[in-house]
């Protein structure tokens, strides 16, 4: 038998874990904001700062809409009356009211069509076990 022959270069080794690489992921860095002195105190960026790579980023529709509605509600309350009298308390309590009816429908066929989208993907499954047992029974 020939002498082994040592080896003088680099030597790659690997190494194999439980872990999936998705796993040990971490969240994209997203750095700390400022808001300048004398700038708007509340920037409509914010209003985005609850979304996270895999939470609401990328933007779908879903979240353009959220936007949206973020900023016709930032509209509405600043068109509000200023409460100066009986007359203008009135008129600020029946807007806010139909806001929130408005906003109440909208949570409401969010509801709907998220319910809508439970039921189809059931139906799906069901649908798919049945065709697995029949192919099984034949």
């Amino acid at each position: 038998a020939e002498p082994a022959e040592a080896s003088t270069g680099p030597k790659t080794t690997g190494t194999q874990t439980m872990y999936r690489e998705s796993e040990a992921q971490t969240l994209p860095y997203t750095p700390d904001y400022v808001i300048p002195k004398g700038a708007n105190p509340e920037p409509e960026i914010l209003s985005l700062a609850n979304l996270r790579h895999g939470k609401g980023l990328p933007l779908t529709m879903e979240e353009v809409e959220v936007v949206e509605r973020a900023r016709f509600k930032k509209k509405f309350l600043a068109s509000l009356p200023p409460i100066t009298d009986e007359a203008s308390f009135a008129l600020r309590k029946r807007m806010m009211e139909e806001q929130e009816l408005r906003e109440f429908r909208h949570k409401e066929q969010d509801i709907d069509r998220v319910q809508t989208e439970h039921l189809r993907l059931l139906k799906q499954a069901l649908d798919e076990r049945e065709a697995e047992t029949q192919f099984a029974s034949e």
